[in-house]
């Protein structure tokens, strides 16, 4: 809002965009905020495939593997079923990250549009290897999203993604926030409707 409070909100809020763009080394103006890290995953996948009714075909592959977070790997799967991506599930290794043999497979398939990874996993603690991913993919003309959650504050988390997504609460921050960081240029589709609030990125009341 336009009156004396409204305007110290929202300093707070463009403050606290700051300080994260500032941790994730992007511009201010590239930080959406969410209500935590799982509505950041959503966001990171459904943009990459928006709806398109012109097509009835799937829009590319989406490349991730099990060991994903379920904001991840059910926002896969449920993008198979409404016939918007190709999801190619990767192998892993016996040490618990992803096979990059197994990768170079899958992009050399041809049709990839995203590849998805964790920096860090949530249950196993494997630090995955985030730049290898990220400079493969690039290579194949695909996307990169870095679920960055669980690493951000505990590990340096390679530059060059496209899109990453963090949660506070995992650095002993509040809970119920959380923010998706893109590289400039990236474009982000809204998975909410109805306001104007985050450039109507991620419509409804700020936190």
């Amino acid at each position: 809002s336009i009156h004396g409070h409204g305007r110290a909100a929202r300093a707070v809020i463009e403050d606290a965009r700051a300080s994260v763009a500032a941790l994730a080394g992007v511009d201010p103006r590239d930080v959406v905020f969410t209500s935590g890290g799982t509505e950041a995953n959503n966001l990171a996948l459904r943009s990459a495939f928006p709806i398109d009714e012109a097509r009835d075909a799937a829009q590319g592959t989406l490349i991730t593997s099990r060991l994903e977070h379920p904001s991840v790997t059910r926002v896969a799967e449920a993008l198979e079923r409404e016939g918007r991506a190709r999801v190619r599930w990767l192998a892993v290794t016996p040490g618990g990250t992803i096979d990059l043999d197994d990768l170079d497979r899958a992009l050399s398939e041809g049709g990839a549009r995203l590849v998805t990874v964790q920096a860090l996993n949530h249950e196993t603690g494997v630090v995955q290897p985030v730049k290898d991913v990220i400079d493969r993919a690039h290579a194949a003309g695909a996307r990169v999203h870095v679920d960055a959650v669980q690493a951000w504050g505990k590990i340096d988390v390679p530059s060059g993604w496209d899109t990453a997504s963090m949660a506070p609460h995992k650095m002993r921050g509040p809970k119920g926030i959380g923010a998706l960081a893109t590289r400039q240029g990236v474009r982000i589709d809204p998975v909410l409707l109805g306001g104007s609030q985050e450039k109507g990125i991620r419509p409804g009341t700020t936190d």
